[in-house]
């Protein structure tokens, strides 16, 4: 079972079991092997940079002896560092290769209680450093919710579409004088929302201008979810809010401006709750 073998692999429970089964003189033996063998390989390794090519080499077969348990004889090796040569080079890579291969499957297959522990930790201390840098790359990967309008038409620049969904309630997105238009503002990503609110338009300094009556569409995929024909009772110095239940996913929402109060039409905020 899946679950069972994912909690293994944490707790290494099994390598824990062999290891309390041991006696206390055989963990010793077993720690103390290995120990061993890593003192001798590092040592190997210090010599060889150092150029004490010779004793490196010898270090480095008894290593590999020990850390494997191999009963072989020791490999011959050569007595003075100018008697080796290119193939000793090369057998005492494959030796220190060997001696931490054994080293690594030893402390997984076969490990001592301390060796357990280090494990249980590191396996911890890895599995949450990938979740993090997995919730970390999820964020950054998120859209974040967004609302972006376009519109049929603007008065002029400083009353774009965009202007009715900025968070400000004192800007305007407004039609030019006296004509019918749209706006449709999309959800990005889409998502599920309670209501749609709209704000109706003032243009703060000059106050002429003001929707009247509105049709207003959400949809999804194109595909009519509900729509509603609304009104405003024309220009205020405070405007009004109109609220529309939808409970609904959707990712547009589409409002046609049919009549207008003053000089014009247009929304001063169009929210999504």
């Amino acid at each position: 079972m899946l679950t069972a073998r994912v909690v293994e692999w944490f707790l290494l429970r099994e390598p824990a079991a062999r290891a309390r089964a041991r006696t206390a003189d055989e963990r010793a033996e077993a720690s103390r092997r290995r120990a061993l063998a890593k003192q001798k390989r590092d040592a190997a390794e210090v010599l060889w940079e150092a150029g004490s090519a010779a004793e490196a080499l010898r270090l480095a077969g008894e290593a590999r002896a020990i850390a494997t348990s191999t009963s072989d004889p020791p490999a011959a090796t050569p007595t003075l560092d100018a008697e080796v040569t290119e193939r000793d080079g090369e057998r005492f890579g494959d030796w220190l290769a060997a001696c931490d291969e054994a080293l690594d499957r030893g402390a997984r297959e076969d490990p001592t209680l301390d060796e357990v522990g280090r494990l249980r930790v590191g396996r911890f201390v890895g599995a949450a450093f990938a979740i993090a840098v997995l919730v970390l790359v999820a964020l950054a990967l998120r859209t974040p919710p967004t609302l972006r309008a376009t519109a049929s038409a603007s008065w002029d620049s400083r009353y774009d579409a965009a202007k009715a969904v900025d968070g400000s309630e004192r800007t305007d997105w407004l039609l030019p004088d006296k004509v019918p238009g749209w706006i449709e503002v999309q959800l990005i990503p889409p998502r599920k929302i309670a209501r749609v609110r709209l704000l109706n338009a003032r243009n703060v300094g000059y106050d002429d201008r003001a929707t009247r009556e509105f049709h207003l569409e959400a949809r999804l995929r194109g595909a009519l979810v509900k729509s509603f024909d609304g009104s405003f009772s024309g220009h205020r110095a405070e405007p009004d809010w109109r609220s529309f239940e939808l409970d609904a996913k959707i990712d547009a929402i589409r409002v046609d401006v049919r009549s207008w109060d003053r000089n014009g039409g247009g929304f001063g905020e169009i929210t999504v709750e």
